[in-house]
């Protein structure tokens, strides 16, 4: 597996550009698909949901981090 370059958990996202999240976790699928478990909150609703990369941008700030695996 190569190494992928991700948000950290616990970073500050926008949703589509829109809404404020944070990353709970990271999921890694197969053909190193990364999805983010992002939460948010809606007045008094804490809403929890999965977003692909696209989907998702965060501020020059905050780096992404290099994970890799070895065999």
């Amino acid at each position: 597996m190569p190494e992928l370059e991700i948000y950290p958990p616990g970073a500050t996202v926008l949703i589509e550009g829109i809404i404020e999240g944070t990353i709970n976790s990271i999921v890694i699928g197969c053909e190193n698909h990364v999805k983010y478990e992002v939460s948010w909150w809606d007045g008094n609703q804490r809403n929890l949901s999965y977003f692909s990369q696209g989907d998702i941008y965060q501020d020059e700030e905050v780096e992404k981090v290099v994970i890799g695996f070895t065999e």
